[in-house]
């Protein structure tokens, strides 16, 4: 994570969990990497910030949007980082563009109010976003999701599901 490596840095490596065994986690080859021990200490410390259990039910669910959107629901109000909301994203499949899903979460059909700031942290400038409002997302909102990006139907959803 770090950058480090053992030829040139004579640092020790660690095999570690990407998702931890509380949080579901698997002992399995695709699961596991090599970290320094200061970057396993500080991801140890970092996820010790999150509630395991909360944690194990977000990783379980199957749909991306409905994951980051509840991660951000158990931080409504509170900025929450983009490193955290790409680890949710990516949890059970690689996301390509997991900001987009994100992006998707305004959108009119969904209705989540999303904030994004950028603050320096640890000398990097990192994003964060923040829930404002919480509404449960709607039954089959990935279908209303692709039907709102064609511009020719904006009108009709609005009209179908009272928003403006």
């Amino acid at each position: 994570m770090c950058g480090r490596t053992v030829s040139e840095d004579g640092i020790k490596l660690h095999v570690d969990h990407k998702i931890p065994v509380a949080w579901g986690g698997v002992t399995v080859a695709e699961n596991l990497w090599a970290l320094c021990a200061g970057c396993n200490q500080g991801k140890k410390n970092h996820f010790a910030s999150f509630d395991d259990g909360d944690m194990k039910a977000i990783l379980l669910i199957e749909s991306v949007h409905e994951r980051i959107a509840q991660f951000l629901k158990r931080h409504l109000g509170t900025p929450v980082s983009s490193l955290d909301l790409e680890f949710v994203a990516n949890a059970t499949e690689r996301q390509e563009d997991w900001q987009k899903r994100l992006r998707e979460l305004r959108y009119p059909v969904v209705g989540l109010v999303i904030e994004t700031s950028r603050k320096k942290v640890q000398g990097f400038h990192r994003s964060f976003y923040t829930l404002r409002n919480w509404k449960d997302l709607p039954a089959g909102h990935q279908k209303l999701i692709r039907e709102w990006e064609k511009p020719a139907n904006r009108k009709r959803l609005c009209l179908e599901l009272g928003i403006g």
